[in-house]
């Protein structure tokens, strides 16, 4: 009997345990918790500065006579910039004008032999001048479409568009112990620009960037006004320039703070 007793208990006891199992089977599977990703937005306006390094090529070509100066010049730069971006998904999309001051100034000599200097023309002789002729860049600009591919917080981007850049040009007598100026003309000057670089957002709303543009002026026309009292009254030359920028800036982004996404 006793027995008998001992194995039904056994029996009853599994039996239950198996029917626990089964019900525990039949609940369901608690999700595990997912933690949302933080992700840049880059959408919204933005202002910022910058401040880098220019350089330009100049060459000045003498109509009829042919190329009589080429240069470079190099010097510092630093500025503002505001635009927009949009973005859908990895790709940003946007405009960006930026206005950059500087001092970028050279000039070199060369010999114009169909200049007369009349104070020391004599015996039906004609004199030749010594120029130097120069230009400075006092400030630039760029107005551009911008198109960039976000990892997150860092954009890599691409630009393309209108440039300016307001030169002041210089010719002066370089027979002269001072080098006596003989004429000067300034205007601003339109051309194209591509660039590219990289943008990192280190806060919610503030980016960095570095970045390489191309600016490309083409060859105009640019007439110089005589000092009165000196002749010929005017000189045109046809000049031909190009200007390089690494920029480094921060920007400020008036749009969204960094969004969760699960």
């Amino acid at each position: 009997m006793l027995r008998n007793a001992f194995i039904g208990l056994v029996t009853a006891g599994i039996v239950a345990g198996f029917g626990q199992f089964a019900v525990a089977a039949d609940l369901p599977v608690k999700a595990p918790i997912v933690r949302p990703v933080a992700v840049y937005d880059w959408t919204g306006f933005y202002v910022g500065a910058h401040g880098g390094a220019a350089w330009t090529d100049k060459r000045w070509f003498l109509p009829g006579i042919g190329e009589v100066a080429s240069y470079s010049a190099n010097g510092a730069i630093g500025g503002v910039q505001a635009g927009y971006n949009w973005q859908s998904g990895h790709w940003v999309l946007g405009a960006e004008a930026q206005a950059s001051w500087s001092e970028i100034r050279k000039g070199v000599i060369w010999t114009d032999a169909n200049s007369v200097i009349p104070y020391i023309e004599q015996d039906n002789l004609r004199a030749v001048r010594t120029v130097r002729t120069g230009t400075t860049v006092d400030r630039l600009g760029t107005i551009a479409a911008r198109v960039g591919y976000a990892f997150d917080n860092v954009l890599l981007f691409a630009k393309g568009g209108g440039a300016w850049t307001h030169d002041i040009y210089r010719a002066f007598n370089a027979n002269t112990a001072t080098e006596t100026l003989i004429a000067s003309a300034s205007g601003t000057r339109w051309g194209w620009m591509a660039g590219a670089g990289i943008e990192y957002g280190f806060a919610p709303n503030w980016s960095a960037k570095i970045e390489f543009d191309y600016l490309d002026f083409g060859t105009e026309r640019i007439v110089l006004a005589s000092v009165p009292g000196i002749t010929p009254a005017t000189r045109a030359f046809d000049i031909a320039q190009t200007i390089s920028l690494v920029k480094v800036g921060v920007n400020y982004r008036f749009g969204g703070p960094v969004v969760a996404k699960y």
